[in-house]
């Protein structure tokens, strides 16, 4: 006779957990995008948190909050390099378990660079000028629709080999993790 219950259901592994806290509401979109175009119900839980702008010492004491409240297994950073100083990692949380996308100087940088545009400013005020004008049109900057529309998947996949931050976010995201 057998020992063990062929009906009996086999303990779940604990599903992994990633925080990411965005700099502002732009960033919060385009990653939600992504959450939801690159995740599936099997990869992981992601909870995608806003810090309402400021700067990366800030967003580091959001993300502090966060991990003091709730267990995560890792948390991702995004915010622009435009106002980068001394950032700190968060204190009570192994460095190996905190990553940084910074996107140099700004995310609308980053979405130009997506789109291959043929002028690609170095200021922020420029790129988010530039990114406005030429390809927002009528759409809300800070609705992930927006970003359905103008990266679709198919574009993600081809400019992912040659920006290297658009590729660690869409990994990261992908496999709940690194």
């Amino acid at each position: 006779m057998s020992r063990t219950d062929p009906h009996k259901k086999k303990p779940r592994a604990p599903q992994k957990t990633l925080l990411i806290v965005c700099e502002g509401y732009t960033e919060y979109a385009f990653v939600t995008y992504l959450k939801g175009a690159y995740t599936t119900r099997s990869s992981g839980h992601i909870h995608i948190q806003n810090a309402y702008g400021g700067d990366p010492v800030s967003i580091v004491r959001v993300a502090e909050k966060m991990l003091a409240s709730r267990d995560f297994n890792r948390c991702l950073l995004v915010f622009d390099s435009d106002r980068m100083g001394t950032t700190t990692k968060p204190k009570n949380i192994h460095c190996d378990s905190v990553k940084h996308i910074i996107p140099d100087p700004c995310i609308e940088n980053l979405f130009l660079r997506v789109l291959n545009s043929k002028f690609i400013p170095r200021t922020t005020d420029l790129c988010k000028k530039e990114f406005d004008k030429k390809h927002l049109g009528s759409h809300k900057k800070t609705e992930p629709a927006t970003y359905t529309i103008l990266f679709p998947k198919i574009l993600l996949e081809k400019r992912r080999g040659s920006i290297t931050e658009l590729d660690q976010l869409i990994s990261i995201i992908k496999n709940c993790g690194w």
